[in-house]
């Protein structure tokens, strides 16, 4: 295994679902959740892209949610679909905001979230 420090997205994101599968997998339902309130309401995320694209974006995410169903929750096809290119900066966005959830907030998986990405 490579240092953490030359992990990419990727990687970083299989390693987060094999060690928190089941917080993973809660996750996905997050990141449909906010696909969908973006496709209502759009906001953006960076400084460079538009509403237009995040909207855009979000709903690609949902078509790829759809299409992998049940094969999200294994580590492979989550960081395929899920942290491949310009659905990362989307994903990582929405893990950021998952883990302040009440529930999550002082959790294991959200200081792993903190420190991955």
């Amino acid at each position: 295994m490579k240092p953490f420090n030359q992990l990419r997205t990727y990687a970083k994101a299989k390693l987060l679902f094999d060690l928190f599968p089941e917080e993973s997998k809660k996750s996905v339902e997050f990141v449909k959740s906010e696909a969908e309130a973006f496709q209502r309401n759009p906001i953006i995320i960076g400084e460079f892209q538009t509403e237009a694209f995040w909207k855009e974006v979000a709903q690609s995410i949902l078509k790829s949610i759809e299409y992998s169903g049940r094969r999200l929750y294994k580590s492979q096809a989550f960081a395929d679909q899920l942290f491949d290119g310009i659905f990362a900066m989307f994903t990582i966005h929405c893990l950021k905001a998952y883990i302040m959830l009440p529930d999550i907030k002082y959790t294991r998986f959200s200081t792993a979230v903190e420190l991955f990405f």
